[in-house]
């Protein structure tokens, strides 16, 4: 956040590019400015969870700043959830996290209403299928609602 000193006030305004002058109500003329939000994919922040970061010190920071909304970090959390096989225990440790900040990151989730349900995804079956392309040897099997 950035402070600029018009008259004897300071007004605290955002980083921007763009730019608007207004008035206060007692007078002071300001410059406010506004910052449009960088938008971070989702596959951003599970390049940034593979690399190494904590969840606590990418995904959090972002969300808790309302860089990511909440629709976003659902969908990260679901497609965590998919490749640890509805497992959230797996999910903390791919996420590098320490054992420890399980109940940490469960109280997140319940707190901001994040919790993805798993047993729909532990449901999952995956059943091997006949194909040419090795690298399509599975195939899920199984409803998710």
């Amino acid at each position: 956040m950035q402070l600029r000193k018009i008259g004897s006030r300071r007004i605290h305004m955002a980083k921007t590019a763009q730019s608007k002058k207004t008035r206060s109500q007692n007078g002071i003329l300001a410059e406010l400015t506004f910052q449009k939000p960088r938008r971070y994919s989702i596959q951003d922040m599970q390049t940034r969870l593979a690399g190494g970061e904590s969840f606590f010190q990418s995904v959090y920071v972002l969300y808790m700043n309302r860089f990511i909304t909440k629709a976003d970090l659902v969908e990260l959390i679901d497609a965590g959830l998919r490749n640890a096989r509805g497992s959230y225990k797996t999910l903390v440790r791919d996420w590098n996290l320490k054992p420890t900040e399980y109940k940490k990151f469960l109280s997140f989730c319940r707190k901001h209403g994040v919790q993805v349900p798993y047993r729909p995804i532990r449901s999952l079956r995956v059943v091997p299928t006949p194909s040419s392309d090795p690298r399509k040897t599975s195939q899920p099997v199984g409803r998710l609602s």
